[in-house]
């Protein structure tokens, strides 16, 4: 009997819908349409979040934060839809093969110096334990495959800070 490999209905939604970068749902002013890249990378986040955790120690991520006012530790005008929208383009610019050293010095909120090594147990010189990041930051981060993109959304218990766009880099 064959093994059949389950696939999240986020999964195959986000088959469907075009690239990130795709001018088929172009905007007016000729640039993707914002409320498709928000859907694409909510169905991203979906898909992600169903997927199991990698059973390693150690993560190294690099992450673009997009805060909003009102966001815990914020100190950007940006509204919330617009964080969401700038959140997404960043999310499909990186999908889409952009650098993401270049997004992060051009948007991101983060004052720190947005690359973080993590392991489980904390305390190693030079890194952060899991429990010191917000949650939805270390979810994602142990989610992702080395090389791959996820965003942790903005949630106010799990993720106060705003949405972190993270690709792992180990």
């Amino acid at each position: 009997m064959k093994h059949q490999r389950f696939v999240p209905i986020a999964g195959l939604l986000l088959a469907l819908l075009p690239a990130c970068g795709s001018k088929s749902e172009a905007a007016p002013d000729g640039g993707a349409d914002p409320a498709a890249m928000v859907e694409t990378m909510n169905l991203a986040i979906a898909d992600l979040m169903a997927s199991p955790e990698k059973d390693v120690d150690r993560v190294e991520v690099q992450h673009v934060l997009i805060a909003f006012a009102g966001a815990s530790r914020a100190t950007t005008s940006r509204l919330r839809p617009d964080a969401e929208a700038l959140a997404a383009e960043i999310y499909c610019r990186l999908v889409d093969g952009e650098d993401i050293d270049t997004l992060m010095r051009e948007y991101s909120d983060d004052p720190g110096a947005g690359v973080y090594v993590m392991n489980d147990a904390g305390g190693a010189p030079g890194e952060f334990g899991r429990a010191q990041m917000a949650q939805g930051f270390g979810d994602v981060s142990w989610r992702l495959e080395p090389g791959q993109i996820g965003v942790a959304p903005y949630d106010p218990k799990k993720s106060p800070f705003g949405w972190h766009v993270i690709k792992r880099l180990n």
